[in-house]
């Protein structure tokens, strides 16, 4: 019984290895997806830069759209991890109360 318990724990470390991991490089994407996206405020009308948007701004604009997809893989990832080491909590939970033995009934 103990050797589980300690797969359990182990299993548990791993996840929220995982989930720090994931989360810190959902991070780092965010900000550069918010850099290189709020930075298109230079090339609007009016702005110093507008006179360059055929050529920097839509690049910029490419350049952003290619971080948003690695950022959105990355936060639903660390979503996904999370949620199933925050089952996998509950469920070690209930079994460690008794509580799982009335789904067996």
């Amino acid at each position: 019984m103990k050797d589980k318990n300690g797969e359990h724990r182990q299993m548990q470390r791993e996840i929220n290895e995982r989930v720090k991991k994931w989360g810190r490089a959902t991070c780092y994407l965010g900000l550069a997806l918010v850099i290189s996206v709020g930075s298109w405020f230079l090339f609007f009308p009016g702005q110093a830069l507008h006179r360059l948007w055929e050529t920097l701004g839509r690049a910029l604009a490419v350049i952003s759209l290619c971080i948003f997809l690695p950022w959105l893989y990355a936060a639903a990832t660390t979503f996904n991890l999370w949620l199933y080491g925050a089952n996998l909590r509950k469920t070690d939970r209930d079994f460690a109360s008794g509580k799982a033995g009335k789904w067996g009934k």
